[in-house]
């Protein structure tokens, strides 16, 4: 018997046609998420683009006169990539700047000179948003390439309908720009000829300078590296150097603040984020003690939790909860915003198919399998030893990779059941 072509034809216009009404939606709704108030710092801090193209470098670059400035904190605590594309969007737009920073101190009313207008908002919300549809497709391809096509359009699918994205991508704020170049830099590491490897070390640091988390990232490249040029010493010591100080230069030249005496910033970078760390965890201690997870069980159930059954985290503290109420009310009217399916028991199934799709994919003995698994544990294990305060934005990281698995899990379950089904009609003919 012959295939019937006709059959294609009608699934791939489908698929054209959901992409089309998806996309449409997707920027439609950009300006119902309720706001985070650290938009309203990415906005702020955005103005860099306009001394980088003034030419005002020298303002950029770390200065101990000027300790107590919110800008040059921020410049040690946050990864630039992502006031880099809002600034960018701004000129292309002709849209103004922020100049008054969010106080977390104050009251909503007192914070109303920091609350960006709804055309700055959109504008600089569609800019890191629109790195989603990107995503997708690399997501897709890469799936596709290692999982098969069922597993690539069901995960691709989930993606693109998972509640948290649909939350945390569409802010102005580091997660969207981070799983962009998560998946960029995978996407380059399994593409790029051998020769030219050393390259995915770009779309990496890009991932690490729009949130420190990806820094996993750059483990996982060299050990790619070495294990697809381990045939030939002198082609893996020249990938590897070259990827090394693609890194290095990339991530000097995204921070200006560094320009000045490298070390010392360096150090600094690493003492403001632990006291920011430090300074978290006292403050959530003293209103929600239990919310600090300060052992591996808890660990393992806020990941459980986070990847499965909480719905989406519109605020990480309640400051300006009753602030936010009608507006997270409007956003979560909507089934697919709330989080179809995101309860215990339902999530409990996730986890167990997840789990199931993970093994029988170890099983399988394929090296661009074990590839993905270890760049989901290497975060996993990252998120397990540092992460404790649970906020819903630090496990995002983890997304892309649990819905891969879960899509393996249950379409191995699928053939598995195909499989039985079909021996056991064959045996009872």
């Amino acid at each position: 018997m012959t295939k019937d072509p006709v059959r294609p034809i009608y699934f791939n216009i489908i698929v054209i046609f959901v992409i089309i009404i998806w996309l449409f939606l997707y920027i439609k709704d950009i300006s119902s998420v309720p706001f985070h108030p650290d938009e309203s710092t990415q906005i702020f801090m955005s103005k860099d683009v306009d001394l980088i193209i003034s030419g005002h470098f020298n303002d950029l670059i770390y200065n101990s006169a000027y300790l107590m400035e919110s800008e040059q904190r921020y410049r040690l605590l946050d990864s630039p990539v992502t006031r880099y594309i809002i600034g960018l969007a701004r000129k292309i737009t002709n849209s103004p700047s922020l100049f008054v920073d969010w106080d977390w101190t104050k009251s909503w009313v007192e914070n109303q000179p920091a609350l960006p207008g709804p055309k700055l908002l959109f504008v600089s919300r569609f800019s890191i948003a629109i790195l989603l549809p990107f995503t997708l497709l690399m997501y897709y391809i890469l799936s596709k390439d290692i999982f098969g096509k069922p597993v690539a359009l069901l995960s691709s699918f989930l993606l693109m309908t998972n509640s948290l994205i649909l939350l945390h991508v569409r802010r102005s704020m580091a997660e969207g720009a981070l799983i962009f170049f998560i998946i960029l830099g995978l996407f380059l590491l399994l593409q790029l000829p051998k020769k030219i490897l050393f390259l995915s070390a770009i779309p990496i640091v890009l991932a690490i300078n729009s949130k420190q988390s990806a820094f996993p990232l750059i483990l996982i490249g060299i050990i790619y590296i070495i294990y697809l040029t381990r045939k030939d010493l002198k082609l893996v010591f020249k990938q590897v150097i070259l990827y090394c100080l693609i890194a290095i230069l990339l991530f000097f030249i995204l921070n200006p603040v560094l320009w000045g005496n490298p070390h010392t910033v360096l150090n600094n970078m690493f003492l403001e984020r632990n006291k920011l760390t430090t300074d978290q965890i006292n403050s959530v201690s003293i209103e929600n003690p239990d919310f600090i997870l300060n052992n591996a069980n808890l660990k393992l159930i806020g990941i459980f939790g986070q990847l499965f059954v909480v719905k989406p985290a519109i605020e990480d503290i309640s400051n300006y909860e009753n602030n936010l109420i009608s507006a997270k009310t409007n956003y979560l009217n909507n089934i697919l915003y709330r989080g179809l399916g995101r309860n215990l028991f339902v999530g409990s199934l996730y986890f167990i198919f997840f789990c199931f799709g993970l093994v029988t994919e170890l099983k399988k003995k394929e090296f661009k399998k074990y590839f993905i698994i270890l760049t989901f544990f290497l975060f996993f294990l990252e998120i397990l030893f540092f992460i404790r305060i649970p906020f819903q934005r630090y496990y995002i990281i983890l997304v892309p990779f649990s819905i891969l698995f879960l899509s393996c899990g249950l379409i191995n379950t699928f053939y598995f059941l195909k499989n039985a089904i079909f021996h056991m009609k064959s045996d009872n003919g």
